[in-house]
């Protein structure tokens, strides 16, 4: 390992000609929302004069979308990280396996770090903090942990305090994309924490550039309200609740309303009980799944109103920042990041529950509030644009980095 590397030498690079050099440390099977978050803030960073690069245990779709933008990708060929779940013995032996698998890797893993000449360690999954921080402090970098979700609860608090011992001991810099998420990880002293929204990309996002796919192409009625939901077709997203509640409200109050599914599987058992609840009421013709999609911003202009109807406190939800960024209100459960992001009855509406009570109380208010959208359309865009812009997030990461 190289040992002459100094922390003042690596952040001198923000002002030399050598490129700053930041390294995502991935699994490189990462997806959805985390993917494009990742890709979204690494490509950033590019345009700026920055140099990203993947380190990825695996070859898989992460990997590629490396590739395919021009970044120098390391694939280890190794194996996932594991992780830390479970009870207190499943836990301790997730400790004792991440410990073997750094042991594993972290000669591989410091090797590519040095040959890349990186300044910057980043690791979004809590595995790799270990295995990041041990290697920075060898190499000189900076470590930086951005945290993708919050930390579960557990028995006596052993994830908070196995991971900011983590941090602590070797000067990890944590990156929360919301308060909440940084709320559950707590605070210890020694730890640097810092708040970064994540940014959406607002040239891809963009309803001036957009081709937007047609309502006849989707089979949605011209005149029709519809609601969208770009996310995996899993219980934990809500959808069946807020399909049910959509449905109540589409008999009782004589309403066209049409509910537009983007996410996989559309093969998985989930989608086919969506599909049956709908038969069921008799009006399958409300629901449409095209299933997972390469260009969701393409899908916007099909719809009135995004929906993020998350069961459980919602990390951040990118989803709610590209709806605004393409003028779109959002309705949302407001525990977490959309609590934050959505301004209620501004540029959407909250819902104080993710049940289906909640759910049709909160259409109803939104069709009341149908003179307004226009309003509520140009004012999402106006606060996407100014505080969840990929470009100023990736200014905000530099300031960080220069304030070490």
């Amino acid at each position: 390992m190289n040992n002459n590397i100094s922390v003042d030498a690596a952040a001198s690079h923000l002002s030399t000609n050598h490129p700053l050099t930041i390294a995502w440390m991935l699994q490189g099977d990462e997806g959805f929302g985390v993917a494009r978050a990742v890709e979204s803030l690494a490509a950033q960073l590019d345009r700026m004069g920055r140099r990203p690069i993947f380190i990825c245990c695996i070859d898989g779709p992460m990997a590629s979308r490396g590739d395919a933008l021009g970044f120098k990708v390391v694939r280890l060929n190794l194996e996932r990280a594991p992780d830390l779940a479970g009870g207190v013995i499943a836990k301790a032996l997730g400790v004792w396996r991440l410990r073997r698998f750094r042991r594993r890797i972290v000669d591989a893993v410091g090797q590519a770090f040095v040959d890349s000449r990186v300044d910057v360690v980043h690791c979004l999954w809590p595995s790799f903090v270990g295995i990041v921080g041990g290697v920075a402090e060898r190499l000189g970098a900076q470590p930086v942990w951005e945290m993708p979700n919050a930390m579960n609860e557990s028995l006596w608090g052993l994830n908070r305090r196995y991971y900011l011992g983590l941090c602590r001991r070797y000067g990890v810099t944590v990156l929360a994309n919301s308060a909440y998420t940084a709320a559950t990880l707590g605070k210890a002293a020694g730890v640097r924490r810092r708040l970064m929204h994540l940014g959406v990309d607002s040239t891809i996002f963009n309803p001036g550039r957009v081709e937007p796919l047609t309502r006849a192409a989707l089979n949605l009625p011209d005149k029709a309200v519809v609601f969208g939901i770009v996310a995996r077709l899993d219980a934990s997203k809500g959808a069946d609740r807020f399909l049910q509640a959509m449905l109540n409200v589409a008999a009782k109050d004589d309403e066209d309303l049409h509910l537009l599914l983007i996410g996989g599987p559309v093969e998985g058992a989930y989608a086919k009980g969506l599909l049956r609840l709908a038969e069921g009421a008799g009006q399958s013709h409300r629901l449409h799944m095209p299933g997972q999609v390469d260009h969701p911003e393409r899908y916007y202009g099909a719809m009135d109103i995004a929906v993020n109807s998350r069961v459980d406190p919602e990390p951040f939800g990118l989803s709610v920042i590209e709806a605004m960024m393409m003028g779109v209100p959002v309705l949302v459960h407001a525990l977490g990041g959309p609590a934050e992001t959505v301004l209620d009855g501004q540029t959407g509406w909250h819902v104080s529950a993710p049940d289906v009570e909640a759910f049709e109380s909160g259409i109803r208010r939104v069709l009341s509030d149908r003179p307004r959208w226009p309003q509520f359309s140009m004012a999402a865009r106006s606060r996407a644009m100014e505080n969840f812009n990929v470009k100023r997030q990736a200014e905000l990461y530099l300031d960080f980095l220069e304030s070490r």
